[in-house]
């Protein structure tokens, strides 16, 4: 509901392009710093308080955003920051080891297809709920709301750890990279690298060219709602033709999908683009999301772990390139630098070692 206003919201308050930049830049460098021990803790104690303890910063740094948007001082925000890094440190490694260890490996592109949608829906309601709050009543209220579905979320998360024969902790977790293959290393980085355009910089584009709530809200919805529809197709051609195939695919509409980003804004423009973009990053997460799985069910934590230093070090990367760009270039030669530099990169998320249920695929790297 909230996460696709945050530029705007902050921007309104007196931030600059450069300094929204660096506050995505202090989240993940705050979030490498606590991957290890988030991880830790979810190797100790399970799941279930990993993503108790995540719904929990993220309810601190809704409020810190509820706080900003009425006045307070705007130094919350390097506060909201490091509690945005907690929220994803301890909410990813927690559901990579959880759903590593449940879904159902036959059908594994189906099911991540559903778990995909149900998401869609949300997203494809909240936005255009936030946007008519923000219009009828106030900002505030969609946090409010956001807020209250979080804790009522918390008890859906009561007999997690005990599916699929329970968690087991993993002896000797180390933290470095040498525990996933470096293929997979680069895979993960150029994935992440490249999502990160669309889940953090496309809003800080959003709230330039559009504005307003209710416009970005609209535009949100409507991509949604398509990519919804269009999940169930995904999940079941990658069951049938082959995960990395469908991968390369993905990965190809996913370059398609961020040159796009360089034509010229307008709001009907933008909507169509937002459609492409949501429907091509669908295309590849599927594929995507069922290989790491499958890795990560036969190699543990310990690969999950190696995974995730990539994962930061990629938005250490993309959020210096932000700064380095925005501060050196107009808005829209540097978003359009940064666009056509995702392009590039996602195509190498198809580096990621096959799974062996891939015809002459190997699972070492």
């Amino acid at each position: 509901m909230v996460e696709v206003f945050v530029p705007l919201l902050l921007l309104r308050r007196g931030l600059s392009l450069v300094q929204v930049s660096g506050f995505y830049l202090l989240y993940a460098t705050v979030k490498l710093t606590i991957n290890y021990q988030a991880m830790r803790f979810t190797n100790r104690f399970g799941a279930r308080p990993s993503l108790i303890l995540a719904r929990i910063a993220y309810i601190a740094y809704l409020l810190c955003l509820v706080a900003i948007v009425g006045n307070k001082p705007i130094e919350l925000a390097g506060l909201m920051a490091c509690m945005l890094a907690v929220t994803n440190a301890f909410q990813w490694n927690a559901q990579h080891v959880h759903i590593s260890r449940v879904i159902n490996m036959e059908r594994k592109g189906r099911d991540i297809a559903r778990i995909d949608s149900i998401d869609m829906i949300a997203a494809s309601l909240a936005p255009a709920v936030s946007a008519v709050l923000a219009l009828l009543i106030n900002e505030n209220w969609p946090l409010y709301l956001a807020i209250a579905s979080i804790i009522v979320s918390i008890f859906w998360l009561k007999d997690i750890d005990d599916e699929a024969g329970g968690h087991v902790a993993q002896s000797e977790l180390k933290y470095n990279p040498s525990h996933a293959p470096r293929r997979d290393l680069v895979a993960n980085f150029a994935f992440n690298f490249h999502s990160a355009i669309g889940v953090f910089v496309w809003p800080m584009y959003l709230a330039l060219v559009l504005g307003n709530i209710s416009s970005i809200g609209i535009v949100t919805t409507v991509g949604a709602i398509g990519t919804a529809v269009f999940l169930i197709f995904i999940g079941n051609r990658n069951d049938n033709v082959g995960t990395h195939k469908v991968l390369v695919e993905g990965s190809f509409a996913t370059y398609i999908a961020h040159l796009l980003r360089l034509l010229p804004a307008s709001a009907i423009m933008i909507g169509l683009i937002n459609i492409m973009w949501m429907m091509c990053l669908r295309y590849q997460l599927n594929p995507w999301t069922s290989t790491y799985y499958a890795h990560a069910r036969k190699k543990g934590m310990s690969y999950i772990l190696s995974m995730e230093i990539a994962c930061d070090v990629a938005y250490i990367a993309l959020f210096a390139a932000v700064f380095l760009v925005l501060s050196v270039f107009s808005y829209r030669v540097g978003f359009s630098i940064l666009f056509v530099l995702a392009a590039l990169v996602s195509l190498a998320c198809t580096r990621i070692t096959p799974t062996s249920d891939q015809p002459g695929s190997s699972v070492t790297g």
